[in-house]
């Protein structure tokens, strides 16, 4: 897996949540433990150009919208999603729980915003 591209700007909580799983939905994408990895496994800023290639959740939703850094409405989400789903936060739903439950998370949190039939 490559660098992506530089995300798209102006981007709806739901738009956000919904680039960010996709941009970690292969698990060769995602990382656990730090931000961002780059194509050598070394830690590096989640935003675009910086040659990641691997993202945790929340780097992948500072790499799709970085004018919100980790304070955004799709963050906060996140993080109470995770504690639906047994976590304390974001942070450890990565970390301890694995891709699945990094899938499981934002699944609850793009549900939330999604229009119902």
């Amino acid at each position: 897996a490559g660098p992506q591209a530089v995300p798209e700007r102006g981007m709806t909580d739901l738009e956000i949540r919904k680039a960010a799983r996709e941009l970690i939905s292969d698990p060769a994408r995602w990382c656990r433990e730090v931000a961002a990895r780059n194509a050598h496994g070394l830690h590096v800023p989640p935003y675009a150009g910086n040659g990641a290639c691997q993202w945790c959740a929340l780097g992948a939703a500072a790499h799709v919208a970085p004018e919100y850094g980790d304070e955004g409405d799709a963050v906060l989400r996140l993080r109470d999603a995770a504690r639906e789903i047994g976590f304390d936060g974001a942070i450890s739903a990565n970390d301890i729980g694995g891709h699945e439950a990094v899938l499981r998370m934002f699944d609850l949190a793009i549900a939330e915003l999604e229009p119902t039939p």
